[in-house]
């Protein structure tokens, strides 16, 4: 993993949705936003490993994530300690780690009709619009 931000929107519109972005050291985060840009963020997990907020994106619409920092509509994890909610942080698997990660985010996000039946690795998601749902693009089943 670099020490680079995650997703970087310059000039333009992204609907990031069941996602997880994760920023490395230094001055990187997981998502940055230039003004003027149109970004949507939904049932997503974002962390960074640098003590500043992992999301600098001013008009982000940002619903039912779990991050570190504060944001309201959106589940607040704290900061994350140390890289142990991830399988290997380092290495950019980012699968969660069972009994490691905080389990607000098993019901951080909640599933719409549209949304991914299934997370990164063919594990089903709920399939009911408004159940709550793991933040993120992976969930331990």
């Amino acid at each position: 993993m670099t020490d680079v931000d995650a997703v970087s929107v310059v000039d333009g519109e992204v609907s990031i949705v069941y996602s997880t972005l994760a920023g490395g050291a230094a001055a990187s985060a997981a998502l940055v936003c230039a003004d003027g840009s149109g970004v949507n963020l939904r049932n997503s997990l974002l962390v960074s490993r640098q003590p500043e907020d992992e999301m600098s994106c001013p008009n982000v619409t940002a619903t039912d994530n779990a991050l570190e920092m504060i944001i309201p509509g959106n589940t607040s994890l704290g900061e994350m300690p140390d890289t142990s909610w991830f399988a290997g942080y380092a290495q950019a698997d980012f699968h969660l780690n069972p009994a490691m990660y905080p389990p607000s985010i098993e019901t951080a996000a909640s599933w719409m009709s549209g949304d991914p039946g299934n997370d990164i690795d063919g594990h089903s998601r709920p399939g009911n619009d408004g159940t709550p749902d793991f933040a993120g693009a992976d969930l331990v089943p």
